[in-house]
């Protein structure tokens, strides 16, 4: 059994800081670092530093004591594909990882000392420390930590990015006032160009204070044909703010006056979006800025931006309208009353041409709403052609009941209301031009972190509503709500929209990382179950042939036992290669003019040399031409058909498999080749429908489910399209694909 390290050093009682060269003294110190760590330590290094942590003993160790004796650690690094593995194994020797680009050197501080480099090298101890354990030192280097943590995120997701080539954007909430103001400076030197609506009334003072000499550099920039330039959309509502809005027009700031503006102000660079609001916190009121490089967001806050741009007025003009004293009236109203709240909530509702959009602010109040018979009206609503999406706190099992239950109430058997997984969403039939009539009205359940009082709904882009719940306890909506807001502001109901589709999105994020990590471990363990099946008789049955004596034509059953398993093999790792260059964009064909009907006579020989599946299945090409060129690469056509066959086959315990092939003449300047393959046997799984070409979606006994996947990536680089279904009056499905037909001319 190993025991602890002893420190290389004496423990210090006086303060001092040091430098020290040379691996012995660097080690030494670095392990007396680690034996006085009690409660914590807290280190970030570059991207060398895992290996080192992980291939050197000494560091190794450390990390382990330290938790062994209960400390805690907390790590972040740049993780990268070079150092994969290593950060896999650092996250069991930390409590937590995180990932953050571009680390340089390396920071370790404990309760009551500091350790830093700035040589790191892979797997090699290092040569220079740093040590300090002077309380200002400690204190500083302890402050920067914590400053870079927030700004980390989870290693996990960073692996996830590497592993599976998602590109994860960051969205990030930050309530430190001298934090914000950092990140927005940063924000704004990075930009190509400036668009902001500054909503609240101190915010144009805040940006003049904060923000003023990052505008000049901006402008000056913008003189020398290096930037788009600023502009600013605001409500210029009295002489103060006039005055504000003066000193940025001098300074070259191009200004809108908008009278009814978001409830929150945001600004859009080229890459980033970042928006600020206020909460109450114990009392006080805090700012929050929430930012985030998700193009999404970015795209959509542009959007907005820029239609508040067309419609504003020029501050000019607005400067001179209030020097003459006129006033713009608000597009607001405030209904004091919960029963005509309600009552024009209804009313919107009923009217409402495309869509409804919100967020309840707590499950009580759903079941409330349910109660007033609100399901019943957006239920018809989605029936008419209404766009619904509610979000809602809560646990999605319980809403699935409540709505179930409130449905087999009203008799209604077939509800328009689905939950929508982002694999649905995204895996619909390959037809393009088939219309999903049945995606009307959607209800997600989210986790807010806790319930709020407020609720959101917005009709049409163009109305919106803000609903206080003054008494959640109670089960009557007139007692339970208290104060509304309605506003007909297009623009008001568009940055709400915004904000609920963040929301949303969050959501679909998080349901694809979900999927992802499903996806891998049914991958894994298919791989490994197809791998085993034929490896199993290829070494035994090599065994057995070893063993024996004799001529080699005796033992002809086991050598194509061997073969056929072998083969096998052949064409499963084929199948994760090709899945591998089809995700990498690197799947290359290797095209000429060829006859399709040759290449589908050519493989069927080899079919009906097979007697196991003569006795079993008959095996039919129906085809009227001589001769169908396409251009295009020979094996891989040929490869699809493969798929096909075999998909047919294992679905198809006995009976005819017909292939058919045919002219399409819908477009007299493009024609097409059609063939399909039709079976006799089970069908497609209605649960695989939805997803019927995607990687790993089966139901058969063998196979890892890339067949299908493989065949539509290769049909569809040559320009054609592949589809399957099941046949309509009989058993079995069809599966069909084309290619576009090549004329020679004579």
């Amino acid at each position: 059994m190993t025991s602890e390290p002893i420190a290389s050093y004496p423990p210090t009682k006086e303060r001092s800081s040091e430098i020290l060269y040379g691996v012995e003294k660097a080690v030494g110190r670095g392990v007396y670092f680690m034996s006085n760590v009690r409660e914590r330590m807290d280190i970030f290094f570059d991207k060398n530093a895992p290996s080192i942590v992980i291939d050197i003993a000494e560091y190794k160790h450390g990390y382990e004591y330290i938790r062994k004796r209960g400390g805690k650690i907390r790590a972040f690094t740049e993780i990268t594909k070079d150092n994969l593995n290593y950060c896999k194994q650092l996250i069991d020797l930390v409590d937590e990882l995180r990932h953050i680009d571009g680390v340089r050197g390396g920071v370790a501080v404990s309760e009551h000392e500091y350790m830093a480099t700035t040589v790191l090298q892979e797997s090699y101890p290092l040569t220079q420390v740093i040590y300090s354990n002077v309380r200002e030192v400690v204190e500083q280097a302890q402050y920067i930590f914590d400053t870079l943590w927030k700004t980390a995120i989870p290693a996990e997701q960073k692996i996830r990015e590497l592993e599976y080539g998602i590109i994860i954007h960051k969205t990030r909430i930050i309530d430190n006032a001298d934090e914000i103001i950092r990140e927005l400076r940063r924000v704004t030197d990075e930009s190509i160009e400036i668009l902001s609506c500054i909503s609240a009334p101190g915010d144009l003072q805040y940006v003049q204070d904060y923000f003023g000499e990052n505008n000049k550099n901006l402008i000056e920039k913008q003189m020398k044909g290096k930037h788009k330039g600023i502009r600013y959309i605001c409500n210029i509502e009295n002489k103060y703010n006039a005055s504000l809005v003066r000193k940025f027009l001098q300074d070259g700031i191009k200004v809108r006056h908008r009278n009814n503006l978001p409830p929150m102000s945001f600004g859009i660079t080229d890459k980033e979006v970042a928006v600020t609001f206020e909460r109450i916190d114990r009392g006080k009121q805090v700012q929050i800025l929430l930012i985030s490089d998700e193009p999404t967001y970015v795209e959509y806050f542009s959007k907005v931006f820029e239609d508040l741009w067309i419609d504003g007025i020029d501050a000019q003009n607005r400067l001179d309208e209030i020097r003459q004293g006129i006033v713009v009236p608000p597009d607001t109203e405030i209904i004091r009353n919960p029963g005509n709240a309600i009552k024009r909530v209804i009313e919107e509702f009923e009217n409402a041409d495309f869509e409804i959009f919100g967020i309840l602010p707590t499950l009580n109040s759903f079941r409330r709403q349910i109660r007033l018979g609100v399901l019943q009206i957006l239920d018809e609503l989605a029936r008419r052609g209404v766009n619904i999406r509610i979000l809602i706190p809560g646990d999605q099992n319980i809403v699935n009941k409540i709505l179930d239950e409130e449905y087999a109430k009203l008799k209604i058997e077939d509800p328009v209301r689905k939950i929508i997984t982002t694999n649905q969403r995204e895996n619909k039939n390959y037809d393009d031009n088939a219309k999903d009539v049945n995606h009307k009205f959607e209800i997600k359940c989210i986790d807010i972190g806790s319930q709020t009082t407020l609720g959101i709904l917005v009709i049409d882009q163009k109305g919106s509503f803000i609903i206080e719940t003054k008494d959640d306890t109670k089960d009557n909506s007139y007692d339970a709500t208290g104060l509304a807001i309605y506003s007909n502001s297009k623009h008001m109901a568009l940055s709400y929209v915004s904000i609920l589709e963040f929301l949303w999105k969050q959501l679909e994020v998080s349901e694809q990382l979900k999927l992802h990590d499903i996806m891998k471990s049914e991958f894994i363990n298919m791989a490994a179950h197809e791998l085993r099946t034929p490896i199993q008789p290829i070494l035994g049955l090599a065994d057995i042939l070893g063993s024996k004596k004799g001529s080699i034509e005796q033992y002809q059953e086991y050598i194509s036992i061997i073969s056929r398993n072998s083969r096998r093999l052949k064409l499963l790792t084929e199948d994760i290669l090709d899945v591998a260059r089809i995700d990498g964009k690197s799947l290359e064909l290797r095209n000429n003019v060829f006859d399709l009907v040759s290449t589908i006579h050519d493989l069927l020989d080899d079919y009906k040399k097979d007697e196991s599946l003569t006795r079993k299945y008959q095996i039919v090409f129906e085809c009227k031409f001589k001769k169908a060129l396409v251009f295009g690469d020979n094996q891989r056509i040929r490869q699809v058909i493969h798929n096909l066959l075999e998909n047919a086959l294992n679905f198809t315990k006995y009976g005819i498999i017909k292939l058919s092939l045919s002219e399409s003449t819908k477009n007299v300047d493009v024609k097409e080749w059609r063939l399909a393959i039709k079976d006799e046997g089970k069908g497609i799984d209605s649960e695989i429908i939805p997803r019927l070409f995607t990687k790993f979606a089966t139901k058969s006994e063998h196979g890892i489910g890339l067949g299908l996947y493989i065949s539509k990536s290769i049909i569809e680089a040559h320009g054609g399209k592949i589809c399957g279904e099941n046949n309509k009056d009989e058993n079995g499905a069809t599966f069909t694909f084309s290619l576009p037909e090549v004329q020679i001319e004579t």
